[in-house]
């Protein structure tokens, strides 16, 4: 059932179950849990479609190292951010779970095998398909590639897998629409979670709507899904009987807010185009979508003591060495052809390989060229441009804090106080340096880095993932996180997070299927335990 919160004014709606945030975490625990028969609410801040009223409460005052519209990085409406999600998944190591030195020896208090029957839950919900644990070699094989080979190196293939994406509201509207337990309160912004017996318990949820309406929820257990940024902004707002805010006994809500940095640049020139094909566009095998990238062995992120990160290749539109021929042969008297006569010289020289064969097709007139793939019919990247994306180290001081700006509500907005570390720094120029050496030593081919990661200022073109994490991180020690291991508040025996907010670490790995995976283990866990709480 849907109903529409401004509808609601003045009323107390009761409930087992409440859920904040009908998004990839919400939605999955709602319907795991739809079949226990208990009543749940789920309560989303928007309606079924965009609308820029609604999304206007996201709008956040940012005091970070970037300058970004935080508002465009979440979405306020049915389905929340897996209405603009891209559809990347992976799953996290065993490594990207234990501490280690650059994590600040901060590790999870699970395992991967204790994720993994979670994860395979997760990706039925996230429609992987039949290829969602099908290790790199088979999917190379199964997309007719022989398997590239890297040994003895620092990096390693990796394979992503691609979700269609799937738009939870649109996929799972029905579902929830027929199950007869489950309410959906839309247009419905939480305020406060009122809490009793100084903090042990949460007892009312305060909602208001735009336009003035205002309601109660009393429910058993409250459950806050609302993403990185907004979950920790619920517990802080939430300071009645608690003034530091819920959950927040050891001023760690909104601290060790991270996202995933990346940067793009610099050229791959492949020694054999045909296998390194595999590596530069999507492959659909069956039911499943999926591509190829590099990783670096978990050794080397300890003899580096650098974070993880992944390289993504895309075919390269232009080769540097044929774009400074051209200009040479069009325009060689041009002011700025002899100013960067060095460059575009250098760039020949670097690329002397395909300005060869430009040559030679263009005199010989044969489009495959000595160089070409031969004349297989199959179309053949001879290079790619890259991507890195890297995790950060988890730092205290890189916060969500409430801002002194107030939302139509009267309610203090969110401030982004987000640090990059000099950690950070080295994980992405490190980064580069281990996949090019790594590719050459490997015989795959060359690489060019990018000239700003080689001069060192590249921090104003870093570009972010929009996965926002670790703000309500997951600890066994109270002292350590603000959740754990089931992912309750420490303090509160009520009240528990669904969200990439409680990632105590980041890996390369998009958070979606994590967060899912973690929906799912909630689930079990509320059916088993919670409902012996009084």
């Amino acid at each position: 059932m849907f109903v529409d919160g401004r509808s609601l004014s003045g009323e107390t709606v009761v409930a087992d179950l409440c859920i904040f945030g009908a998004g990839a975490a919400g939605i999955s625990l709602a319907l795991e849990m739809a079949s226990t028969g208990i009543s749940i609410l789920l309560v989303e801040s928007g309606d079924f479609d965009f609308e820029q009223e609604t999304q206007s409460l996201a709008e956040a005052e940012n005091a970070s190292f970037i300058d970004f519209p935080i508002e465009t990085t979440r979405l306020r409406y049915f389905g929340g951010t897996t209405n603009h999600w891209s559809g990347f998944t992976a799953m996290f190591s065993q490594f990207d779970m234990l501490g280690r030195p650059f994590n600040n020896n901060e590790s999870w208090p699970l395992t991967d095998s204790e994720m993994l029957p979670f994860y395979r839950r997760a990706a039925v919900m996230c429609e992987l398909g039949a290829l969602a644990f099908a290790d790199t070699e088979a999917c190379q094989r199964q997309a007719g590639f022989s398997p590239v080979s890297m040994g003895g190196v620092d990096m390693a293939p990796a394979i992503s897998r691609f979700s269609p994406p799937t738009r939870f509201g649109q996929v799972y509207r029905d579902r929830i629409e027929q199950a007869q337990n489950i309410k959906v309160l839309l247009n419905s912004n939480v305020q406060e979670l009122v809490t009793v017996d100084a903090g042990k318990r949460a007892s009312i949820a305060e909602v208001a709507c735009l336009g003035g309406s205002t309601f109660r929820i009393d429910a058993r257990v409250y459950v806050v899904a609302m993403g990185g940024i907004e979950s920790a902004r619920l517990l802080l707002l939430s300071r009645r009987g608690q003034e530091a805010g819920l959950g927040n006994e050891h001023d760690l809500v909104g601290r060790y807010y991270a996202d995933h940095i990346g940067f793009p640049g610099g050229a791959v020139r492949f020694a054999d185009g045909a296998a390194m094909s595999f590596f530069t566009r999507k492959h659909t095998i069956a039911d499943s979508e999926i591509g190829g990238i590099f990783v670096p062995k978990a050794d080397v992120l300890l003899r580096e003591n650098i974070g993880n990160f992944r390289i993504e290749l895309s075919p390269a539109s232009v080769i540097p060495g044929v774009a400074s021929l051209s200009t040479l042969r069009s325009a060689p008297l041009a002011p700025d052809t002899l100013t960067r006569l060095g460059e575009h010289i250098g760039n020949i020289l670097v690329d002397i390989d395909q300005v060869s064969n430009v040559v030679y097709k263009t005199v010989m007139r044969d489009r495959w060229g000595f160089l070409g793939a031969g004349k297989t019919g199959r179309a053949v990247s001879a290079g790619a441009s890259m991507h890195i994306s890297a995790e950060q180290q988890p730092n205290p001081q890189s916060r969500v804090v409430l801002s002194e700006q107030r939302d139509v509500f009267g309610q203090p907005k969110v401030k982004l106080q987000w640090k990059l570390q000099e950690a950070d720094r080295r994980t992405l120029t490190r980064g580069f340096e281990l996949f090019a050496a790594s590719f050459a030593a490997s015989g795959l081919g060359r690489v060019r880095m990018p000239a700003e990661i080689v001069s060192g200022d590249f921090e104003p073109l870093i570009d972010i993932a929009c996965h926002h994490s670790g703000t309500t991180r997951m600890a066994t020690d109270p002292k350590r996180g603000v959740v754990d291991r089931d992912c309750r508040l420490h303090a509160t025996s009520n009240v528990y997070v669904a969200s990439s907010a409680v990632f105590p670490t980041f890996s390369w790995v998009n958070p979606t299927l994590t967060i899912v995976a973690l929906a799912m283990r909630l689930a079990d866990h509320l059916k088993q335990h919670a409902w012996a709480h009084p």
